[in-house]
C-alpha cells in the first residue's frame, strides 16, 4: 500500500508564514510522489495552500484511521495536543525545528538549519531521532526568471512582520535618504497594504507578495531580516544578513548564527524590535567580498536518509 503524507504547518498573523513556507518547500523537493494532504485551521493556512494548488483538509474533518501514514508537523507551538490523535495514528512521526519538551512524543526530530543549540539536541536525541545541519534544509525554488535589477539592500520580513519592523526601517532609511537600490517585500499578511507603503515612501521599490523570496535575495547585495527561512538561504546565497529581534532571546540564535556561519562577518544584528540601532545599518550597506554569491552543493542533501525510514 502506498503511503500518505500529512503535514501541518503552524501559520498566522501572530506568528507569521515561515513553517508554511518552508513545508511547502520541503514538500516540493522531497514529498511530492507521495499522495499528501496539508491539514489547516484557520483561513491563512488555507488561502496559503489554495493559493498554491495544494490538497488540502480542515484538521477538524481528517479521518487518522483510514490509511497508513506519515506525520509532520512543522510548528514551535507549546501545546499541540491537538494533534496528539494524528500523530499517534501515524506510523512515522516527524516533528520540524523545535525544542519543545513534546518532541519526544515524536519517533524523528529534524532540524533543517545550518545553526542549532547542539547541548539542546543532544538531549532531545536521548528520546528521538534527531537529524539537523544544512544538509536537511529545503531551500526554495528558484524561479527562472531572474530580475534584471541587483539590489544593495533587500528588506523582507517574512508573510505578516507582526511587530511592523518594515515601517520603523524605512523610516529610518528614509530620513538618511538611503533609498538608491533598496527593495521591500510586503508579504500577503502585513498590516499595511503595498499601496499604503508605495504612496508614503515614493522613493523606494516595493514587492508584492513574490511566489519565492529566493530571486531576490540572490540579487541583493544585504538582506535584512528577522530569524526564519530567510536566514538559511542568505547563508545559502553567501549574502550580507542585517538581523532584526522579534524577541528579546532571539540574540542567543543571532549568537549561533555567527558561530555556524562560514563567515561571521557577514552577519549583523540590530537588535530587538522596540530597541532597534538603526545607525550600524548604513555602515554595513557597503559591498565587500564578503558578499560574493558562494553556493554550496551539500544543502538538502540528506534528505535520502530521512526517506528511508519510512
Amino acid at each position: 500500500m502506498k503511503k500518505k503524507i500529512i503535514l501541518y504547518a503552524d501559520g498566522s498573523q501572530e506568528q507569521g508564514l515561515g513553517h508554511l513556507y518552508r513545508s511547502y518547500a520541503i514538500w516540493t523537493k522531497y514529498l511530492q510522489n507521495f499522495d499528501y494532504i496539508f491539514l489547516y485551521t484557520n483561513n491563512i493556512q488555507k488561502k496559503f495552500f489554495l493559493d498554491r494548488r495544494l490538497q488540502i483538509e480542515h484538521l477538524g474533518n481528517f479521518q487518522s484511521n483510514e490509511d497508513e501514514y506519515i506525520f509532520f508537523a512543522d510548528t514551535k507551538e507549546e501545546d499541540i495536543s491537538f494533534l496528539d490523535g494524528i500523530r499517534m495514528s501515524s506510523a512515522v512521526s516527524l516533528s520540524i525545528d523545535s525544542y519543545r519538551t513534546w518532541v519526544s512524543d515524536f519517533n524523528i526530530s529534524i532540524f533543517p538549519s545550518f545553526y542549532y543549540d547542539s547541548e539542546l539536541l543532544a538531549e532531545i536525541a536521548k528520546t528521538t531521532h534527531v537529524f539537523s545541519g544544512k544538509e536537511y534544509v529545503a531551500i526554495r525554488s528558484e524561479e527562472k526568471v531572474e530580475p534584471e535589477e541587483k539590489f544593495n539592500l533587500l528588506i523582507t520580513f517574512g508573510g505578516s512582520d507582526p511587530n511592523d519592523i518594515t515601517t520603523k526601517v524605512i523610516e529610518y532609511l528614509q530620513i538618511k535618504k538611503l533609498w538608491k537600490g533598496v527593495a521591500i517585500i510586503i508579504g500577503p499578511g502585513f498590516g499595511k497594504r503595498p499601496d499604503y507603503f508605495q504612496m508614503r515612501f515614493p522613493e523606494f521599490k516595493f514587492i508584492e507578495n513574490p511566489s519565492s523570496t529566493y530571486r531576490y535575495i540572490k540579487n541583493s547585495a544585504v538582506v535584512m531580516t528577522a530569524l526564519g527561512t530567510t536566514v538559511q538561504e542568505i547563508e545559502y546565497l553567501g549574502k550580507k544578513g542585517i538581523i532584526c529581534f522579534n524577541y528579546k532571546d532571539d540574540q542567543k540564535d543571532f549568537n549561533l548564527i555567527q558561530k555556524f556561519s562560514s563567515n561571521a562577518k557577514r552577519w549583523r544584528s540590530i537588535g530587538y524590535f522596540q530597541e532597534l540601532n538603526l545607525d550600524q545599518i548604513e555602515n554595513f550597506l557597503h559591498p565587500d567580498e564578503s558578499s560574493k554569491v558562494s553556493e554550496q552543493i551539500d544543502w538538502g542533501s540528506g534528505w535520502d536518509k530521512i526517506l528511508a525510514t519510512f
